[in-house]
C-alpha cells in the first residue's frame, strides 16, 4: 500500500505527501536504501538541505557501489548549497 502511495504521489507532484509516505516506510524497513535515497531528493526539493544531506550521505555509506553515482552527486550538491548558507 505504501508503494502504491508513493507512486501515486510521486506521479502527481506531491512532495510533502510522498515524504509522509517515505517516512513510514523507513519507520518499517529502516535499512531500505532506496526509499532512503528517494527521501533525501524529496527533502532536496522541498530544500530541507540539512536533512537532504543526511540522508544522502546516510546513502552513499551504505551503499559503496553509489560513491560514484546519482547518490553521490546528490549529496556533494546539497552539501555545497548547505556551505553557502552557512
Amino acid at each position: 500500500m505504501l508503494r502504491n502511495l508513493k507512486t501515486i504521489y510521486r506521479e502527481t507532484d506531491k512532495p510533502e505527501r510522498m515524504l509522509e509516505v517515505l517516512n513510514r516506510m523507513l519507520l518499517v524497513a529502516p535499512d531500505a536504501t532506496a526509499e532512503l535515497l528517494e527521501r533525501g531528493i524529496v527533502y532536496q526539493r522541498l530544500e530541507c538541505y540539512r536533512a537532504a544531506l543526511k540522508d544522502l550521505s546516510d546513502y552513499v555509506e551504505r551503499e559503496p557501489e553509489a560513491r560514484h553515482g546519482r547518490g553521490a552527486r546528490q549529496a556533494d550538491g546539497v552539501s555545497a548549497r548547505c556551505a553557502r548558507l552557512n
